[in-house]
């Protein structure tokens, strides 16, 4: 007999944390499921790992590297669960996710996905926050999205295969990795996509230094997500609404990069841009302000040191 639900974990070189999102899918009560952990290429095979569960319920596939949207659809393929949901390697779910997600699901044949609340941890346990969501207008999901401040995630979402298939699954693109949920995310609504808030904090987010969205390349990505960001508008008008948004806050959020890498000439033009897109974005003049004075201070530093 099929499994209700199949849980799918892109892997990549995540030794370190694979074990944590393992056991807390296999603690899962109320529903039959299966776990996918879709191996992108590693060095080090998750093998060592998948063995010391013994569970049947874990399944391995293989393909070559080809970032994280790539081996997420690889894993849906061969997922036989009639629901989906996707869990990032070093994420967890917490206990009854599956099986409140499930039922609404179950109830209500017309919903495509679900989504509920999460919390963020420190890799030692240490509770950051916790994100509560609601129920909002296709509307009202874009906007957040656009300004950063979404009202689900992949963390959270629970959804119908068919659903998956239907919207065209994750952008195959590794110059995306990072922004590939966001992308199906949009596809899913812009395409008239049923979604429901499920109240209840069910998914644990992992904040650790070596999370990828700390990474130079994921700030490099963003370029990119402007790009797809732009040809989907181009289709969608209520996208088309949303795009000034969504520039400003990437084109922010590399300069805000770039400060922490103490480097503000790379800081400037990013600051700029994104009043470019967005001129009543008060934090951008204030930290383009900033970058100019920290670049002429620099500046002055370096010529008036004495020589040697």
């Amino acid at each position: 007999m099929d499994p209700e639900v199949s849980v799918i974990i892109p892997y990549y070189r995540g030794q370190e944390w694979l074990p944590r999102p393992l056991s807390s899918v296999l603690r899962q009560e109320g529903v039959t499921l299966e776990t996918i952990v879709v191996d992108d290429g590693s060095e080090v095979p998750p093998d060592d790992i998948i063995g010391s569960f013994a569970d049947p319920r874990i399944r391995l596939l293989r393909v070559s590297h080809g970032g994280k949207g790539a081996a997420v659809n690889a894993g849906v393929r061969i997922a036989r669960g009639s629901l989906i949901c996707i869990l990032d390697q070093d994420d967890e779910m917490l206990p009854r996710r599956l099986s409140v997600q499930a039922a609404a699901l179950r109830e209500n044949s017309e919903i495509d996905a679900v989504y509920s609340d999460y919390e963020r941890r420190d890799e030692n346990g240490g509770l950051i926050d916790v994100f509560i969501s609601r129920q909002a207008s296709r509307e009202e999901m874009l906007h957040r999205l656009a300004t950063s401040t979404g009202l689900f995630s992949i963390q959270t979402l629970l959804m119908r295969k068919r659903t998956f298939d239907q919207v065209g699954g994750l952008f195959p693109d590794d110059r995306i990795t990072g922004f590939d949920d966001a992308e199906f995310f949009i596809r899913l609504l812009i395409s008239g996509g049923r979604l429901r808030y499920v109240p209840g904090v069910f998914a644990r987010w992992i904040s650790h230094s070596s999370n990828y969205s700390k990474s130079a390349r994921f700030h490099e990505a963003r370029l990119f997500w402007i790009e797809r960001l732009t040809f989907l508008a181009a289709e969608h008008e209520i996208l088309k609404r949303e795009l000034p948004f969504f520039k400003a806050h990437n084109y922010f959020m590399r300069g805000i990069f770039f400060l922490g890498e103490n480097n503000p000439e790379k800081a400037m033009p990013e600051f700029a841009k994104a009043l470019k897109a967005d001129w009543l974005n008060v934090n951008s003049y204030y930290l383009l302000g900033k970058s100019v004075a920290w670049r002429v201070v620099s500046s002055l530093f370096k010529h008036t040191r004495p020589h040697k």
